[in-house]
């Protein structure tokens, strides 16, 4: 449903109140949590200090957040390139896909993948 979230019962509020927020420039506003809303935002703009009771847990909330999300892009990353590198289609060529004995230089021809490439196009 529009409005409804894991997170918190208040996520619908909380969205009506930002986006009132966003706009609101009435130093009497009577909406609920609108002034204060907007004077701790206004201070999270402008607090620089990294011990702020006030502003630290929110900057680390939003630093693991963004971690989080980077680790999830890398691993939706690698699974992808996963399922490219097995798929037949787009993967890559089958000579270049196999592993070559632990030949350090799998595309040098030997005397023995030459003989077997010039055979096969005879």
């Amino acid at each position: 449903n529009e409005g409804e979230c894991p997170e918190t019962p208040h996520c619908a509020a909380m969205k009506q109140l930002w986006k009132h927020i966003a706009d609101c420039k009435d130093q009497a506003c009577k909406v609920q949590h609108c002034i204060s809303s907007r004077y701790v935002l206004s201070h999270y703009r402008k607090c620089k200090d990294a011990q702020c009771p006030a502003c630290g847990p929110v900057r680390e909330t939003i630093k693991r957040s963004a971690n989080r999300e980077k680790e999830r892009v890398a691993r939706d990353k690698f699974k992808y390139d996963r399922r490219q590198s097995n798929d037949p289609m787009t993967g890559p060529p089958s000579h270049m896909a196999s592993s070559h004995s632990g030949d350090p230089h799998p595309l040098k021809l030997s005397n023995s993948n030459l003989s077997n490439s010039q055979s096969a196009h005879q």
